[in-house]
């Protein structure tokens, strides 16, 4: 028993000196555990567990410092590194509390405590806004959550795989409201029983509201800088003055303010709902938070929009009518109709463009013509047709100027309503039509006095060609002929202006001087071509050096005159030019002493005795006796023609 005692007794005292060296380890300094790491970026500490503790003790508090001090970068804000929670080494059951400071307000890592076994108690101090990411407590065993922020943004699956009997802690109602509608709609449900409204610093909380006579709450799409809201502070029943820089103001979705918006020139046209958020003063009071305001964001130029959108939905319900309109005015409806709703979803189109596509539906309603209202095929050739076909016809040469014009612009008008088809005219229409056109055409006024500048001009601009002496070896002689009948004829009304009868008779004679003589132009040119086609096939080795000069020279002149920019007498001079350098090219005398040379060996050829050389050796003679004869003959064989000759009959 006596034994018993004493090994109890050293039992106890091994526990003890095993014991409580670690106990005061871990409950000593909580910075044992973490590694801080300084960032220059956002000049903070990143903080994580260290490694391999598995030999600690079974249970500790975690309390992660607000601020570090490494001794050489000076005192800063600690934040949670990507990878905290994460680590597989750390024993299962080593951590059962942890306590996020104030400055930690995302907690969006997937499965953040999923290496620890059991964790009693987790800890957000942050008492403003925290974040809560997908799948934050899967895979671990939660059992009391303490969150002290004001307002939560919750994942639908945060609390997936949570323990059943845990308990949530939170600052208000607003928080607990959060986490129960976010998790109702997905498969992970926190319910009401597991949250308890029970913390809070004991300060008041903030009234935030806002003052929605001092800005607007319905804003035009894309307004630069957005909603301008202002909001009044009171904490007991007492204003506050808060810097407007200090609150801040965000834009949901949803009423609830469970889906964020992100304001910006873009955000398109709908309905939102904004809260402000005022931050907590340390001693005086918490975090206060608005209930949510709901905004609008309108299309730009909204009445015209609207206006535009009352126009559509007036003109679909006549565009269901193809039993009363004729087809033609329904087409042009639904095209405008088309061309308006394209408008109407353009969030930028332009004010302009909103008015006249506005504009378009209501000429197009009005312009709907009734089947019952327009003329019969037969009637619309009879009348319209007639009338397009004998007024468009008209020449302005036989009226006064004055009096055409005001025809001309009539004539447009009653154009318009043709070309518009007789399904789109009414008969009423029609006729209003047909009375102005004849209207006008009863008011047109004959011409009694004639203008013969053209006329004379044309005469004058012909003169010189046909009065020329050299007239038939410069020109083809039907042309000319035309031309010369066509000035007889101009010329001889001149002398006799009591007999024309109109503006066109002169206006006709005219135009047969013109035709004319382009037309002669165009022979002489034509006749050019064909003598630049016939030098250019020319053989310059069958010619002196200078007479072939003499061609190319004029060869090039002539292929640099064109129809449209070359006077007649141009054309001319290049043709005459060209013929003489031809007609003058004398042939290379070398070529009749080499042909006359040539003959003499051909007929020496000829002479030898055939049985004194095999029958191939005197095949291939012959056949060079033949060649060169080919060469005497041909009056376009070079020097060089004839000199290959003459080597291939003395080879053979």
């Amino acid at each position: 028993m006596y034994i018993k005692k004493i090994i109890c007794s050293l039992l106890v005292f091994v526990m003890l000196f095993v014991y409580i060296p670690e106990s005061i380890i871990v409950m000593a300094d909580s910075y044992n555990y973490l590694t801080f790491t300084y960032d220059s970026n956002s000049n903070g500490y990143s903080v994580v567990l260290k490694d391999n503790y598995s030999s600690l003790m079974s249970t500790s508090d975690l309390i992660i410092p607000e601020t570090y001090d490494d001794n050489e970068h000076g005192s800063a804000q600690v934040k949670i590194a990507d990878n905290f929670g994460l680590l597989s080494t750390v024993s299962d059951s080593f951590i059962t509390s942890i306590t996020y400071p104030i400055g930690v307000s995302d907690a969006s890592k997937n499965m953040q405590f999923r290496p620890f076994k059991i964790i009693n108690k987790v800890t957000w101090k942050n008492s403003n806004v925290l974040t809560l990411g997908n799948n934050l407590f899967r895979n671990s065993v939660v059992k009391e959550v303490y969150i002290y922020a004001a307002s939560v943004n919750v994942n639908q699956t945060a609390f997936r795989d949570i323990n059943n009997s845990v308990k949530i802690h939170v600052a208000n109602e607003t928080v607990k409201k959060t986490i129960v509608d976010t998790t109702a709609t997905g498969s992970y449900k926190v319910t009401e029983d597991k949250i308890v409204v029970d913390l809070g610093s004991g300060l008041p909380t903030p009234v935030v509201t806002f003052d929605t006579e001092k800005f607007e709450t319905s804003i035009p799409y894309g307004t630069e800088g957005g909603f301008k809201p202002v909001v009044t502070v009171k904490v007991n029943d007492a204003p506050v003055e808060v810097k407007t820089e200090d609150v801040t103001y965000e834009l949901f979705s949803d009423n609830k303010c469970t889906q964020k918006v992100t304001y910006s020139t873009t955000t398109r046209p709908g309905t939102y709902y904004l809260r402000a958020t005022v931050p907590a003063v340390a001693e005086q009071y918490e975090i206060g938070m608005s209930e949510p305001l709901e905004v609008t964001i309108t299309e730009k130029f909204q009445s015209a929009k609207d206006s535009l959108k009352a126009a559509i939905d007036e003109a679909n319900v006549e565009l269901a009518k193809s039993d009363v309109y004729t087809s033609s005015t329904l087409n042009n409806l639904q095209k405008a109709i088309s061309a308006g709703e394209t408008v109407y979803k353009n969030l930028d189109a332009t004010r302009a463009e909103i008015s006249n596509a506005t504009l378009a539906i209501g000429e197009a309603m009005d312009a709907l013509v009734k089947t019952s209202e327009i003329l019969s095929e037969k009637d619309w050739n009879d009348k319209m047709l007639l009338a397009h076909n004998t007024y468009s016809n008209l020449s302005s040469l036989n009226y006064t100027a004055e009096s055409f014009e005001a025809f001309s612009e009539a004539f447009k008008e009653f154009e318009k309503v043709y070309n518009k088809g007789r399904q789109s005219v009414s008969t009423d229409e029609a006729t209003k039509a047909l009375s102005a056109i004849e209207d006008a055409f009863n008011k047109l006024e004959e011409r009694t006095e004639f203008d013969y500048t053209e006329l004379e001009n044309a005469i004058a601009s012909v003169e010189s060609v046909v009065t020329d002496s050299d007239a038939e070896s410069k020109y083809p002689a039907d042309a000319f002929k035309a031309l010369k009948d066509a000035y007889d004829a101009g010329k001889a009304m001149l002398d006799d202006k009591e007999s024309v009868d109109s503006q066109i008779t002169i206006h006709n004679a005219t135009s047969t001087i013109n035709r004319t003589f382009n037309a002669l132009v165009e022979e002489v040119y034509n006749e050019l071509q064909d003598a630049i086609s016939e030098a250019e096939k020319l053989k310059e080795g069958l010619y002196t050096t200078e007479s072939y000069a003499k061609v190319t020279t004029a060869l090039e002149a002539a292929k640099g005159i064109t129809l449209e920019e070359s006077a007649l007498a141009d054309i001319v001079k290049a043709k005459e030019e060209l013929a003489a350098a031809v007609e003058g090219l004398e042939i290379d005398p070398a070529i009749a002493t080499g042909k006359e040379e040539l003959s003499k060996a051909v007929e020496a050829a000829k002479e030898i005795d055939s049985s004194k050389f095999t029958a191939e050796s005197y095949e291939q003679l012959t056949k060079a006796i033949e060649e060169a004869e080919k060469v005497i003959t041909d009056k376009n064989s070079t020097k060089n023609d004839i000199d290959a000759a003459k080597a291939a009959l003395e080879e053979a």
